[in-house]
């Protein structure tokens, strides 16, 4: 396509990279909990299904949203997989 818009129409110095947006760079974090940590919060909160809702977020790398869209038939705990 782009060798077809150079030479059909005449474009000139097509540079479509150009339009691309490059994400921020925000730098290395700055702060990681310790395993301690985590626990000491999870343990922290008021119901049970928060801590086991968290619990899975620190244990997985599942968004929180797909967390929460989990049913039961989706979660295997003998074989210890989602």
């Amino acid at each position: 396509m782009l060798n077809w818009l150079r030479r059909d129409l005449g474009f000139q110095n097509l540079d479509i990279l150009k339009q691309i947006r490059l994400p921020k760079d925000y730098g290395v974090r700055q702060f990681i909990s310790t395993d301690e940590q985590v626990i000491f919060t999870i343990g922290r909160l008021p119901t049970e299904k928060l801590r086991d809702v968290c619990a899975l977020l620190s244990e997985t790398a599942c968004r929180g949203s797909e967390i929460l869209r989990l049913k039961v038939a989706d979660v295997y705990l003998n074989q210890r997989y989602i």
